[in-house]
């Protein structure tokens, strides 16, 4: 993929996960995150954030992993 389609698809992914995603598991009556935390871990709690903190780092990772593992089968 050329650097130009990586970038657009880059910014499609992030689009459509910050306003599609949400709103559409809005119309399905699904909670938020915010919703999720604070029905876990209650109001205020700092252990939300280091929740919050690990699914990011994993997510990244993973996706780190999966992207390398692809590249190297591609080359």
């Amino acid at each position: 993929m050329k650097k130009k389609d990586s970038i657009l698809v880059f910014i499609s992914g992030l689009f459509s996960g910050i306003f599609v995603l949400p709103m559409l598991l809005g119309a399905l009556g699904i909670p938020g995150f915010e919703v999720v935390l604070t029905a876990l871990f209650g109001e205020g709690n700092p252990w939300a954030i280091v929740f919050s903190v690990l699914l990011i780092v994993l997510v990244v990772f993973v996706t780190n992993k999966v992207s390398n593992r692809e590249t190297r089968k591609n080359v």
